[in-house]
Order: C-alpha cells, then sequence, then structure tokens
C-alpha cells in the first residue's frame, strides 16, 4: 500500500513531476579543472511524461550535463521521476530545466529497512525507539513550523530544549523509570553540552579561524548557526 501511494502521488506535489520514457546520450567530453583534476562530462537529452498540474499528460524535453565523477550533479534514466520547472516560453513539446529528483520511494524503501530491522534486532525495544522517533519527528515538525513563523525565535535556545526532551522521551521510552534511565538522561545531557561549550569556546577562541567549511555553497545559513 506505502508503494502503491509514492508511486501516484504526483497530484500531491506542487512542484511539476515528470517521469523520463527517454534518454539519449548526445556527447561526452573530457574536462581538466583549475587543479588539473580530468573528469568526463556528459550531456543527455531526456523525454518525459508531466505527471501533475496544468500540463498533466504533455510531453516534455529536458537536458542534462553530468560528470564521471558526480560531485555535483547527477546522472538520469528511463522511469527516474523528476521535479522541473516548466519554462514559461516553451511550446509543444514543453522545455523546462530539471530542479531534482523526487525521491520518496528511495526514502520509503530505507524506512521500511530500517523498521523492519529495528523490530527483528530489538524486538519490544525496537517498538519502543521506533516510538520515541516518531514522537521527536513530530515535535521536531512542530518546533520548526513555529520557528520558521516567529519573528525573534532564538535557534540556540530551541535547539537546547529539544536535546533535552528528546532524550528524556527516548530514554523513557527505551529502558523504563528506573535509576538506569535517570543515570543515563544525566550523563547524556552532561556530555552533550559539555561538547557543545567546549566547540562553541573555540570557535570564538579562534575567531572561526582554522575551521574549514567544505562544500559551503549546499549551507543555506552560516556555518556557526548550523553547528
Amino acid at each position: 500500500m506505502s508503494w502503491f501511494f509514492v508511486t501516484h502521488n504526483a497530484h500531491l506535489y506542487q512542484q511539476t513531476v515528470v517521469k523520463i520514457t527517454k534518454n539519449t546520450v548526445v556527447k561526452s567530453v573530457e574536462t581538466t579543472d583549475a587543479t588539473h583534476n580530468k573528469d568526463l562530462v556528459t550531456t543527455q537529452e531526456l523525454t518525459g511524461i508531466v505527471k501533475n498540474g496544468a500540463h498533466q499528460g504533455d510531453k516534455i524535453l529536458l537536458k542534462n550535463e553530468y560528470s564521471l565523477s558526480g560531485a555535483h550533479d547527477e546522472k538520469y534514466r528511463v522511469g527516474d521521476e523528476l521535479f522541473v520547472s516548466i519554462s514559461k516560453k516553451s511550446k509543444t513539446p514543453l522545455e523546462g530545466s530539471i530542479d531534482g529528483v523526487k525521491r520518496d520511494q528511495y526514502l520509503l524503501i530505507v524506512g521500511w529497512i530500517f523498521l523492519l530491522s529495528a523490530l527483528f534486532v530489538g524486538k519490544k525495544s525496537g517498538v519502543f525507539s521506533i516510538i520515541s522517533l516518531i514522537l521527536n519527528i513530530v515535535i521536531l515538525s512542530i518546533v520548526l513550523d513555529y520557528y520558521i513563523r516567529s519573528e525573534n525565535g532564538n535557534l540556540l535556545i530551541i535547539s537546547m530544549g529539544m536535546v533535552v526532551l528528546f532524550t528524556v522521551i527516548s530514554l523513557f521510552l527505551v529502558s523504563g523509570n528506573n535509576r538506569k534511565t535517570y543515570a543515563a538522561i544525566i550523563s547524556t545531557l552532561i556530555g552533550t553540552f559539555i561538547s557543545f561549550f567546549i566547540a562553541y569556546g573555540v570557535m570564538n577562541l579562534l575567531g572561526d579561524r582554522g575551521l574549514r567549511y567544505e562544500e559551503m555553497q549546499f549551507l543555506t545559513r552560516a556555518p556557526r548557526k548550523v553547528f
């Protein structure tokens, strides 16, 4: 039932979803960057069918470049479902640009593997671990929604509160109400906050110098806030 849902839920997305029906390789070119790293860049022309929105059922043409290394791009195949922005000037067949991959099918597979593994290995504890995970996800969604909507929300204070809340909920559900659980909660929180204040102090002491933030372009917020 869950597999049927994720393969037939395009109508629930606001973004245009396209299923690739044809893949044609146009050319492959060897490239060398400033540091003499060699790569092979391939251009592919994709034909797909729009799965939702006003153009549902229409054919669309897309272009994509991907490298052999796959560091900043991706190769697409027949059967892949992509999020696409349709060009307003395009006629029949439509044209557009690729925004990303519709990954809920892959997430579903990984999710089921995780759930079944937790139940098989943990048995009763696995059940309570899954319940605590679901509760934490619900709480996180509510809190993040509040933070996004609020103008003066302090992300640091909110994160600290969630650390305490998640720790208490998870350990009580998995270990029960006993001295062992209280000891685990106290030691977890002490360890977490000591690590935080050490790292935060070092960042302030060094003025962020000496820290290497790799792939900075993928961050949407300053590294200190992400930390």
